[in-house]
């Protein structure tokens, strides 16, 4: 009977080593998965900070196309008041040729 209390006694010794190794084992891998959901959350961040960036530049990109389209409105404008100029200033330089001879 000695020998099987022994017996016993050194099942359970091992058996709380193993619950110790056990013990470290999940607080270890505890702490890796709070880690690893720090750093999911940081992704998490920079993914908002790029769709934000992204969409800021999506509305800044469309102010300078409706500056050019303005910008493009307003040459075509002088363009045109230009060469009406242009068309009176030939027109009046024909007309006193015509007149002077």
């Amino acid at each position: 009977m000695v020998n099987t209390i022994e017996d016993w006694a050194a099942v359970m010794e091992k058996n709380v080593l193993q619950a110790k190794e056990c013990n470290e084992s999940t607080s270890s891998t505890q702490l890796l998965m709070a880690q690893i959901n720090e750093m999911m959350n940081e992704v998490i961040d920079y993914s908002s900070q790029i769709t934000t960036a992204d969409q800021e530049q999506g509305v800044i990109a469309e102010d300078i196309n409706q500056n050019l389209r303005t910008v493009n409105e307003f040459s075509e404008i002088s363009l045109n008041n230009a060469n009406s100029v242009a068309e009176n200033e030939i027109s009046e330089a024909l007309d006193y040729t015509n007149y002077t001879n």
